[in-house]
């Protein structure tokens, strides 16, 4: 009995692993929008945690916001696109695109990344900053519209072009949305057509199945 029953229990912990959620790399775009003025990168990250907690979306204070600035692009350490990364919509199944090696998307887009409108960006259509970035997003002063530092540059969230990085750019002071970077879980069944499962559940199933696999070589050699 107490055999039949560790087999039992080895058993259901391979059916729980198999249906575990798979942990997924998102963008989505904020709820709320934001003058120019995002109080800098620090600013502009923390209305990204604000977002993720409202939402109850995964390790809130691992959330980002995808804007340009001189610090902050895709030559910079710590940029927060991955290279060679599937990235989803907010749902967690819906594909956006996957990254290439230089940490951006080569567009057009598979899909949009959200049906929300405009966002703040401050990148070119490669993920590099384009120096519109309202003075590192610190202020709403439309200053000289000739002037970079009076200028933000925005995107489309609804498009799957270059626009989606880089629509253009706006005098400072105008009120937009935010692109946020972070995880969901998604639960996905053995053999469902779900984003595939990461480097931790995997492990986690192969140590299951090794597990599973000298426990019965030693039940065996007791018979």
């Amino acid at each position: 009995m107490k055999k039949i029953s560790l087999i039992g229990i080895l058993a259901a912990l391979l059916c729980v692993s198999m249906a575990s959620a798979a942990t997924v790399d998102v963008i989505a775009v904020t709820n709320n929008s934001y003058q120019s003025n995002l109080g800098g990168l620090a600013g502009a990250d923390q209305k990204c945690v604000d977002f993720a907690t409202a939402n109850g979306l995964n390790n809130p204070s691992g959330w980002k916001a995808l804007i340009g600035e001189s610090t902050r692009d895709n030559t910079q350490p710590g940029w927060v696109l991955q290279a060679n990364t599937p990235y989803y919509m907010l749902d967690g199944t819906t594909l956006i695109d996957t990254t290439n090696s230089n940490k951006c998307f080569t567009f057009d887009l598979d899909n949009i990344i959200s049906t929300g409108d405009v966002v703040w960006t401050g990148l070119n259509d490669d993920c590099s900053s384009s120096g519109a970035d309202c003075t590192s997003w610190t202020t709403n002063d439309p200053g000289d519209p000739e002037e970079e530092s009076f200028e933000g540059t925005f995107g489309h969230a609804n498009l799957i072009g270059p626009g989606a990085l880089n629509g253009g750019s706006q005098s400072c002071g105008q009120i937009e949305l935010l692109y946020c970077v972070g995880t969901v879980d998604v639960q996905q069944q053995s053999g469902d057509a779900v984003p595939e499962a990461g480097n931790s559940q995997i492990i986690a199933l192969i140590a299951i199945v090794a597990i599973a696999a000298i426990i019965g070589v030693v039940l065996f050699k007791k018979k």
